[in-house]
This record gives C-alpha cells, structure tokens and sequence, in this order.
C-alpha cells in the first residue's frame, strides 16, 4: 500500500523537485539573512554554521527521495518520518541523542543517489568536528545508534516488498497461463467435435491449432 501512487505523483514530479531544491537554497539563505541581520555574526555563529546548514541538507534528501521507486511505500514513509521527528526532537532538547548524527547517517545509509551521499560527507565532518570541539560523544553514539536501527528496520521491509513483488508477478503468470489452459481445452472438447459452419473464423483455427498441438 502506497500513501500515494508513482502514476498519481507523475504529473507533479518534476515540480516537487524542482521546489524542494529551491527550497533548500531559498530557505537557507532566509535563516542565514535573519540570523546575521537581527542578531549578528558573533551570537549566532555556532547555529549558522551548525544548525542552518541542516534545512539545506533536508530539503535536498526530499528532492532526491523523490527519484525512488518506493518512496510512498507507506511502511517505508512512515520509518522516514519517525527518522526526521526524531532527529527534529532535538530542536525542542528532547532526548538524549544527536538529531544531526542520526538524520545525517539515516539518509547516507537509506538514499540511492551517490549525488547525495557524497553531499552528506561535508555534514558528516562538521558535525564531527562540532561535537569532538564540545567533547559530546555520548548524543552522537545514541543518534548513530537509532540511525542503525532504523536502517535495518527499513532494509527488512524493502526485502519484504520486493519479495512481495515478485510473489505478485508469479501468481500474474500462473494466473495467465491457467486461462490459456483452459481456453485451450474449451476450444479441444467443446467445440472442435463440431465442426460446423456456424463456427466462427477464429474458433475453427482455435480448433486447428489444438488438433496440431494434440
């Protein structure tokens, strides 16, 4: 089950992407204008550099999630937005993980695209580079941790829809091939006995294809 269909999002595909990428770059350099403007460089700057750079990266994880097959998968969806609320928590100093180490990795293990995963090694080092400056391991441990298990949560799951997949496609063939059977065994003993001229075209070469075959 989907929250919505690849054939319903089609249309407006190329939209949300492009708007997600405008997005990152339009709301980034929004914060970065309030922050230095309002409240200056001196204040703000761990938050400018540690925390603003994170919009950036979220809006591009969603122009890239788009490109995915299963993306609306809804068991997949609902594991992605349990990695955002919980890496967004932190915001409000609920828990006691790091909400950058744990999006950060999540996405690095769960995104396709090799253009995002590449774009998450700068995030990766200045993240690291912050928390070893703070002498905090214990937050980025527990992030990491939960990113992990998210992961694996999330890879068992497109094991299962593929598995599902490919037990859909073979019920289709055995579906298709019962009906060619039984067609062909309608046209062998009901109607190839009478072989009159209120036979169709087809139903008389149904009929001489299966003597053929027999």
């Amino acid at each position: 089950m989907e929250v919505i269909t690849k054939k319903q999002l089609a249309p407006f595909l190329k939209l949300a992407k492009t708007l997600s990428v405008l997005s990152a770059f339009g709301f980034t350099a929004l914060l970065l204008f309030k922050d230095i403007y309002f409240d200056g460089w001196e204040e703000k700057k761990e938050t400018i550099i540690y925390s603003i750079p994170m919009v950036f990266l979220f809006f591009m994880w969603i122009r890239f999630r788009l490109d995915e097959e299963n993306t609306f998968q809804i068991k997949l969806f609902a594991i992605d937005l349990s990695a955002v609320f919980l890496a967004a928590a932190r915001i409000l100093g609920l828990f006691w993980h790091s909400g950058h180490v744990l999006f950060i990795l999540y996405t690095f293990l769960t995104t396709k695209s090799k253009i995002y995963r590449l774009l998450c090694i700068p995030f990766f080092a200045l993240t690291a580079g912050f928390k070893i400056y703070w002498g905090d391991i214990w937050t980025p441990l527990f992030g990491g941790i939960i990113a992990v298990v998210l992961f694996v949560v999330r890879l068992n799951v497109e094991k299962n829809i593929e598995l599902n997949k490919i037990k859909a496609q073979k019920k289709t063939v055995l579906n298709r091939l019962f009906k060619s059977y039984l067609l062909d065994t309608y046209f062998k003993v009901v109607m190839c006995p009478f072989n009159s001229s209120t036979l169709s075209a087809d139903s008389n070469f149904s009929c001489t294809i299966s003597k053929k075959l027999s």
